[in-house]
């Protein structure tokens, strides 16, 4: 039966994990549009015991926006402050996003696929949106 508490946030997307962690006495929250484990009911200190002595696995809401096409590194060499033509195919480099007056919209991580094709994994800001805007000014 699900929790009340699961209810209240049910418009959230779901991990691939979360049929693993689900359990009457776990705790969710929302981030990011996203449904997080936040604790699975156990007393914390034995959780941070278990962290420390052994290993944990942390099902984290970011998501990526895969970039593809022929004029990706071109469109993502403008948006972001790394230079995208350097990554090598297989590699993955933080990268800032800024808007046009230099401050910050979001950071991430950008994996090069292909030399085309890119995800730019992030955390909370809307990045496809973000975009999609350059997107349309780019072409």
């Amino acid at each position: 039966m699900p929790s009340k508490q699961l209810n209240v946030i049910s418009h959230c997307a779901k991990s691939p994990w979360f049929s693993r962690t689900w359990s009457e006495d776990a705790f969710y929250t929302e981030y990011a549009g996203r449904l997080v484990l936040q604790s699975l009911g156990n007393d914390t200190v034995e959780e941070y015991w278990k962290l420390r002595k052994a290993v944990g696995l942390f099902d984290v809401p970011e998501r990526p926006v895969e970039i593809r096409g022929r004029g990706a590194v071109k469109f993502l060499n403008r948006l972001l402050t790394r230079p995208v033509d350097k990554l090598r195919v297989g590699r993955g480099s933080y990268g800032l996003l800024c808007h046009q007056r230099g401050g910050l919209v979001c950071d991430g991580i950008l994996f090069k696929l292909a030399e085309d094709h890119f995800w730019y994994v992030h955390a909370d800001a809307d990045v496809y949106l973000w975009l999609v805007a350059h997107a349309v000014d780019h072409a």
